[in-house]
């Protein structure tokens, strides 16, 4: 009786395992949206149930034949991929979809549903032009990203640092309030800003030259102030109303040093004037 039970039963798996069930499908998982090519990333193939000794299969969309596999351990199966290894035969500048299976013995899944990703091209640096280095949060200041000459571009992304701040045009009004985008805005904050532009084939450029801007919130202020700034270019003056009968009064002097700031109230200006940066 024992017997017939085990043949029976050997039967019953055999029959489930020899077609693959949507319940048993993976999930493919990807560690970024986008990479720009030189760049690695991870793609993760997520089982419904551990299947030690079993094979995770990586495919681009339209193939059948695996481009990547590896034994499953656990869970899940981590790919670590190089962008030229995401592209195989194909070029930088464009769109990937991928999908994952796995096999156990005679078993092979569904497969998941499709990922998709962008490798990103590169082209040369542009060119970063600002029409103001000190600004209020409320002031628009117009920064200009401009490609090379032969190069043809759709918009433009605006860093401050590696924080993509706006995609616009490539000549764009910003505020101060939008360079400090997630920063609590100081009495003086400075803002260290790049460009990038983007073509209509996935490509973006590398980072243009920086410029720095300083941000002032008068509002801060306690007492009138005085802050002297220096700059790789740019000299000049300006008066900001704190709204307490003060003000905030910000002087510029060229430097080829690292960009810098001092700030001190009106009635001790001396230690400002001792840096060099004060009137």
């Amino acid at each position: 009786m024992d017997l017939i039970w085990l043949l029976t039963l050997f039967q019953s798996y055999s029959a489930v395992v020899s077609r693959p069930r949507s319940d048993d499908k993976p999930e493919i998982l990807l560690s970024r949206a986008e990479i720009q090519d030189g760049d690695t990333m991870t793609i993760s193939c997520l089982l419904p149930i551990i299947y030690r000794g079993g094979t995770c299969r990586l495919f681009r969309k339209h193939s059948t034949v695996p481009f990547r596999q590896m034994i499953a351990h656990t869970y899940d199966c981590d790919f670590h991929l190089t962008s030229s290894e995401l592209l195989g035969s194909q070029l930088t500048g464009r769109v990937v979809r991928f999908k994952c299976d796995y096999t156990l013995q005679q078993y092979t899944s569904a497969f998941s549903d499709s990922a998709m990703m962008i490798v990103w091209g590169s082209r040369p640096s542009p060119s970063l032009s600002v029409r103001r280095h000190v600004v209020s949060l409320q002031d628009t200041v117009e920064v200009m990203c401009t490609p090379p000459r032969h190069e043809v571009s759709s918009y433009c992304e605006f860093y401050k640092d590696r924080t993509k701040v706006k995609v616009e045009s490539c000549t764009y009004n910003i505020t101060g309030s939008q360079l400090l985008i997630w920063e609590n805005p100081a009495l003086l904050t400075p803002v260290n800003l790049t460009c990038r532009y983007i073509t209509d084939s996935y490509f973006r450029s590398e980072p243009s030259n920086h410029h720095m801007i300083f941000v002032v919130d008068a509002a801060q202020a306690i007492t009138s102030t005085v802050c002297g700034v220096s700059l790789e270019q740019g000299e000049g003056e300006w008066q900001f109303d704190s709204g307490r009968e003060s003000t905030v009064t910000v002087r510029a002097a060229s430097s080829d040093q690292q960009a810098n700031s001092t700030c001190v109230a009106v009635s001790d200006q001396t230690s400002l004037e001792e840096s060099g940066l004060g009137a």
